[in-house]
C-alpha cells in the first residue's frame, strides 16, 4: 500500500471496533477510559493510514462507510486472536489450578507413569490429574476430541502418526525374551532360530509390542509356536511366570519385585537386542499447557537408562 505515513496500533484498532460496537464516540471513550478526544485521535490516524474516511457522520448518527466494514472484520478477526494467544499464555504460565487429563497404553499407565505422579502432586498440589487407559485407537480419538491434553504410549514399528500430533521421544526400555525357571532351555545362550522349538505367548495388534515381535520374526526368519495371544504386557508376564510359554517383556517388567524369581531372562545372541520406544504425543497447534510440559519433564527423567553394551544402533 503506498503512502503509509503512520503505524497501527492495537489499541487504535481497538478504539475503532469499540466505536463500531457502542454506536458513538461517546460510548467508546466511556468503555475505553479515555477521553473523547483521544478515541477521535485513534480514528483520524486511522484514516489517515488507509487514506479513506471510515465512517458517514450524519448528525449525531454514525455509519460504516464500505472501507470501515471492510476494516472491522479484519479488526476484530486480529483482536479476538490476541485476545486468545494472551490466554493460551496465561493458560502455559497457570499451576494454580485445573486439571491435566493424561492418556495412557495399559503398559505406560502401569510402569512408568505412577513413578512421577508423587513428585508431581508434591510440586503441584492443586492442580488435578485425570489418567484414563486405554488402546491406541481410543486414545487418539480422545486426544483428537481435545479430552486428552498428553498421551503416554509405545511406538508402533512401521506406523505413521497422525501429522496433527507431536510425537516426542521421552526414552527407551530394553526388550527382552523371558520365560518361567521351571521351564527346561538348553544351558547356554540361545540363537533367536532356537525359540522355534517352545510354546510363545504372542500380542495382538492392539498391543505395540506385536510389531516388535514380527519384526524379530522376520528379521531372524523364524516361527513362533503361538499357544496363546493376548493384549496385554502385564498379562504375558503373569503366563510366563506360570510356566505356560516365552514372551517379548521389557527388561524392567522382568526384574522389578517377585517376578524376578518367577520369570527367567533367556539370553541370547547380540543380534537380538532389541529397544521399546516411549513416546509423549500430544497435538501440533495447541501445543502443552505449562503442568503439561513438567509432567514430560518428569518422565523423561524417570525412564530408565540401558546400558552401552546392551544397546544397538538404530
Amino acid at each position: 500500500m503506498k503512502g503509509l505515513k503512520t503505524l497501527i496500533t492495537l489499541f487504535q484498532l481497538h478504539s475503532f471496533c469499540c466505536v463500531v460496537e457502542e454506536g458513538s464516540f461517546r460510548s467508546a471513550a466511556e468503555r475505553l477510559f479515555v477521553s473523547q478526544p483521544s478515541v477521535s485521535q485513534h480514528i483520524a490516524s486511522l484514516e489517515n493510514h488507509f487514506g479513506v474516511s471510515l465512517f458517514n457522520r450524519q448528525k449525531r448518527r454514525i455509519r460504516l462507510t464500505p472501507e470501515g466494514r471492510l476494516l472491522y472484520s479484519n479488526a476484530r478477526e486480529i483482536l479476538d486472536r490476541i485476545e486468545d494467544v494472551g490466554d493460551r499464555i496465561t493458560s502455559l504460565q497457570s499451576l494454580e489450578t485445573g486439571t491435566l487429563s493424561i492418556g495412557c497404553s495399559p503398559y505406560t499407565g502401569s510402569n512408568l507413569v505412577p513413578l512421577v505422579l508423587g513428585k508431581f502432586a508434591s510440586a503441584f498440589p492443586a492442580v488435578k490429574l485425570s489418567i484414563i487407559t486405554g488402546d491406541w485407537g481410543a486414545l487418539e480419538g480422545k486426544l483428537k476430541n481435545n479430552d486428552l491434553e498428553l498421551l503416554i504410549h509405545e511406538r508402533k514399528l512401521n506406523v505413521n502418526f497422525d501429522p496433527a500430533f507431536i510425537c516426542h521421544p521421552i526414552g527407551e526400555e530394553e526388550l527382552v525374551f523371558a520365560v518361567s525357571p521351571e521351564m527346561h532351555l538348553p544351558a547356554g545362550q540361545l540363537t533367536p532360530a532356537d525359540l522355534e522349538r517352545f510354546p510363545f505367548i504372542t500380542y495382538s495388534t492392539n498391543n505395540a509390542l506385536n510389531s516388535y515381535h514380527d519384526d524379530f520374526a522376520i528379521q531372524h526368519q523364524i516361527r513362533f509356536d503361538s499357544r496363546l495371544t493376548v493384549d496385554n504386557l502385564e498379562v504375558a508376564k503373569n503366563l510366563v511366570a506360570e510356566g505356560l510359554g516365552i514372551a517379548l517383556l521389557t527388561r524392567t517388567s522382568s526384574e522389578i519385585g517377585s517376578f524376578g524369581k518367577l520369570i527367567r531372562i533367556i539370553e541370547l545372541t547380540a543380534s537380538q537386542n532389541l529397544r521399546l520406544q516411549i513416546l509423549a504425543i500430544y497435538h501440533q497447534t495447541q501445543g502443552l499447557t505449562y503442568a503439561g510440559w513438567e509432567m514430560l519433564k518428569l518422565l523423561e527423567r524417570s525412564m530408565p537408562e540401558i546400558p552401552d553394551s546392551r544397546m544397538v544402533s538404530s
